[in-house]
């Protein structure tokens, strides 16, 4: 299949570089004093917490900034390939598709589901309409 070139979903949030803020200020507070009694007590209770690192959080891409805009295209292609192929037929049945928002971020980001991180891969949350 040839993508370079054809037409690209404006249907994207790009959040990758922005860290993620995982909670409030008081929310970071706290889950630093989950996980000092885990570790006083030798228990591992970042999962507790929702998520290895409180505040920001940051990943390093070993993508160069070309493979990275590549990718980007390929993904926006791809959804705006999906969304004609859905809206086509919903469409034929009498009914309209409502297109989902693809976010493309690192490390984690806030959904109205909770908290989204890379390691999970991708996922739809249905509260947001959001991938």
């Amino acid at each position: 299949m040839r993508w370079q070139g054809r037409k690209q979903s404006s249907n994207v949030e790009d959040r990758r570089g922005q860290g993620s803020r995982i909670g409030g200020k008081g929310t970071g507070i706290i889950g630093i004093i989950i996980l000092l009694v885990g570790a006083y007590y030798g228990v591992d209770l970042s999962g507790v917490v929702g998520t290895p690192q409180i505040g920001t959080a940051t990943q390093q891409s070993s993508l160069s900034s070309e493979q990275e805009a590549q990718l980007n295209e390929l993904s926006r292609v791809v959804l705006a390939n999906t969304e004609t192929v859905w809206a086509d037929y919903f469409s034929k049945r009498g009914s309209r598709y409502t297109p989902a928002t693809l976010v493309l971020y690192t490390a984690g980001t806030q959904t109205a589901c909770g908290t989204g991180q890379a390691a999970m891969g991708p996922f739809y949350c249905p509260a947001d309409r959001k991938v």
